[in-house]
């Protein structure tokens, strides 16, 4: 897989390579639909059972939920770049589920992309650190920043949520990268 300048990848990617990859897109999904209009050129998808958009443009849409869309993903051979899962649901939150999107995620995933996961303050206990899910993060072969404390207006996508839920104003960001040498190990051409 190749980069020549600011050009598309080229390759077993050309056509395939998406942006980001956006669990829990929500109704309107208006963060992908937003990143979609400011870049043009870049592939996205949202994921959501109760997504209200259509495929369309540059966005494409998996009405579904994540691990199953994740299956239509790997099966079609799609490669992505980022993937954001925003104030996860219950569903996601169980461990052997995440586990499984992680393991997932890892055949579709290009090396030293990121996992972004946002977080209420109150659940980054096992978020970060020594936590549940930053040990499952680790184990599947992710290497994870310091979570970074945001507020609302850093980040578009919050705005929306925090309006709805009157949330906290605050929120940490979790950032992991799928390491290289986990993709080497994995026989991914790199």
């Amino acid at each position: 897989m190749k980069r020549i300048g600011k050009g598309p990848f080229r390759g077993p990617t050309k056509g395939k390579l998406f942006q980001t990859w956006d669990i829990g897109a929500d109704k309107p999904a208006e963060y992908i639909v937003q990143q979609a209009k400011k870049f043009p050129r870049r592939q996205y998808i949202a994921v959501d059972p109760n997504i209200e958009i259509q495929s369309r443009g540059n966005i494409r849409v998996f009405k579904k939920p994540a691990l199953e869309a994740l299956d239509d993903v790997v099966k079609k051979g799609l490669k992505l770049r980022h993937i954001n899962m925003f104030m996860p649901e219950w569903q996601l939150l169980n461990f052997d589920y995440f586990r499984k999107i992680l393991n997932k995620a890892k055949k579709v995933m290009l090396p030293n992309g990121k996992f972004f996961v946002g977080v209420e303050a109150n659940s980054i206990d096992s978020w970060s650190g020594t936590g549940v899910f930053a040990n499952i993060f680790k184990e599947e072969g992710f290497s994870l920043r310091k979570p970074k404390l945001l507020h609302k207006n850093e980040w578009s996508r919050w705005m929306h949520w925090q309006h709805i839920a009157n949330a906290p104003p605050y929120f940490y960001l979790i950032e992991a990268t799928f390491r290289l040498k986990t993709a080497r190990k994995m026989g991914l051409k790199v």
